[in-house]
């Protein structure tokens, strides 16, 4: 029997807006199971960027419940959900999100210190991580030397330095041309080949098709998936 790594049910997120409340997700069930690759679409407006930050324990639901790996979530401290994504999650956004100060290796090897590794351990994990994605030459070039491909690789080396239990991630290809953006969908190819979990937000209809299932959300509800 595969493992459920998310488990949604009857969720429901509404923003406070001065006097108004203002539903987002309007009782939202999502089941991903372990070694899936998923992608999410929908509109702008949809809920999707809401339903991302739950996922990856950067918000809480105001209704419904939430297991991740087996553990109930929707009701924990913030102190307890930044060590729970810590340990969890792996993120790759968009736009890289990489400290300009540091090396590629630096990147990767920074959560893993706040996770309480020594810095030579972190940074022999960092080298194998941007090994695996085809980065061992250029681990002491920082970000502005390196090419927009070459960020989101160091961006996925350190989403997956932590060996997450799933890996969220948004519009991975979004600032990239269409050369580069099929190499990056061929990393993610081998990684889910791997066995790693995939959520992956995308408005692009061929990205979504590379995903095993595709989830569709309208109006703050999962329509089909």
């Amino acid at each position: 029997m595969v493992a459920r790594v998310v488990g949604m049910e009857g969720i429901r997120k509404t923003y406070r807006m001065g006097e108004i409340d203002v539903p987002v997700l309007k009782g939202v069930n999502l089941t991903i199971s372990e070694g899936e690759w998923v992608a999410l679409m929908g509109p702008s407006g949809s809920g999707k960027t809401t339903l991302m930050n739950l996922l990856g324990l950067l918000d809480t639901p105001t209704e419904g419940e939430y297991t991740l790996q087996g553990q109930e979530v929707a009701t924990r401290t913030d102190d307890e959900l930044s060590l729970l994504r810590n340990r969890h999650i792996g993120f790759v956004f968009q736009t890289f999100n990489l400290l300009p100060q540091l090396s590629a290796l630096g990147n990767v090897a920074l959560p893993l210190g706040y996770g309480g590794m020594s810095p030579a351990e972190a940074h022999l994990k960092a080298s194998v991580q941007l090994q695996r994605v085809g980065l061992s030459e250029r681990e002491r070039h920082r970000p502005n030397a390196l090419s927009g491909g070459e960020q989101q690789r160091v961006a996925v080396a350190r989403a997956l330095a932590g060996s997450p239990s799933l890996l969220l991630a948004d519009e991975p290809t979004g600032n990239l041309d269409s050369k580069t953006g099929e190499e990056i969908l061929k990393l993610f190819d081998e990684i889910h080949g791997e066995g790693t979990t995939i959520l992956m937000v995308t408005h692009d209809e061929d990205v979504a098709r590379r995903a095993e299932r595709t989830v569709r959300l309208l109006d703050g509800k999962v329509v089909s998936g």
